[in-house]
């Protein structure tokens, strides 16, 4: 799954919470958020991660920009072990990696206005004389589709679309190599959805991007993403291109995902797998394989051994044993 091209390498990676909420070195009853995921974003690429809320989608993508330290295993980003900076190191890594959340007003500073917002980078890390910085405020404003006229405006005066662009144009600001996206047009209108979808493909074009998109939502998550990666229960279930997961799917958790998916013509029907049961407590997760006591077609050894991630096809990752 790693290459030379990879900018990102997740491995083995693991994040333990204690039921108050702090990370745990020694294992007893805690939420294992993560457990055990490798995955690699190769340079350019937008990798699209996918699941059930509460899979550690979100924990995953923190991990990846050093937000959250691992309990166990590495982040390492264009070959630095992200967990080993210190200082100017870690604070020059930093101005190549950001993070769009996914509640737009709760990510920006509502006694700022959105100039001050967007300008802050460049004054956190002392880049450029002052009008060099207004002037790459007022760009940066017009690259994601606002108007300059708007920069004395507060967040509140900003409707849910706009404060994301704010939002991505801060992310932009330093020029980033990596940006993770999380879940950032859920909150949105649907209309709004796909200006802001658009906007994304536009800016990742423009600024060479390499992307970590999270979504619950497979619609979006195809439109946007060149790689697809599934995740149940804090491990990684199904990976390989966002074409061939859609068109050929192996493991059941993913053909059960892309059977909700809605059909977009009038009249049109499919099959729609339903599972059963309700998603395991991840404190005491089932042995095994995570998804066994709602897959349809578990075995006896599906509860006993924990599946592998097995390249399946040429660049198709699957862990189950029923795929072959």
């Amino acid at each position: 799954m790693k290459s030379d091209a990879s900018l990102l390498m997740l491995n083995e990676v693991k994040k333990y919470f204690s039921a108050g909420g702090s990370a745990l070195r020694i294992v007893g009853d805690a939420v294992k958020a993560i457990d055990g995921v490798t995955i690699a974003i190769d340079k350019g690429r937008t990798l699209g991660l996918v699941g059930e809320s509460g899979c550690g989608k979100t924990t995953l993508g923190r991990i990846a920009v050093g937000l959250e330290k691992p309990t166990e295993g590495t982040a390492v980003f264009d070959g630095k072990d992200i967990g080993k900076l210190r200082g100017r190191e870690l604070r020059a890594l930093r101005r190549r990696m950001q993070f769009v959340f996914q509640d737009p007003y709760g990510s920006l500073n509502s006694r700022m206005s959105m100039g001050s917002i967007v300008r802050e980078p460049f004054e956190v890390h002392h880049m450029g004389t002052p009008k060099e910085r207004d002037d790459r405020v007022k760009e940066l404003i017009e690259i994601v589709g606002l108007k300059a006229y708007q920069i004395g405006k507060y967040p509140h005066e900003f409707s849910g679309g706009q404060r994301q662009r704010i939002a991505i144009a801060r992310a932009l600001a330093l020029n980033p190599d990596f940006i993770v996206f999380d879940e950032p047009v859920s909150a949105l209108d649907v209309s709004v959805q796909s200006q802001i979808l658009n906007l994304l493909l536009d800016i990742k074009e423009q600024f060479s991007l390499t992307c970590l998109f999270i979504s619950h939502e497979l619609s979006v998550v195809k439109f946007i993403s060149d790689d697809v990666c599934v995740m149940y229960l804090g491990s990684v279930v199904e990976r390989c291109e966002a074409d061939e997961i859609f068109a050929n799917s192996l493991h059941p958790y993913t053909q059960a995902l892309i059977s909700a998916m809605p059909v977009p013509k009038a009249g049109g029907r499919k099959q729609r797998i339903s599972l059963v049961g309700d998603v395991p407590n991840t404190i005491r997760a089932p042995t095994g394989c995570r998804f066994h006591p709602r897959c349809l077609s578990a075995r006896k050894d599906c509860g006993e051994e924990r599946p592998a991630l097995r390249e399946i096809l040429p660049g198709h990752f699957v862990a189950c044993h029923l795929v072959q």
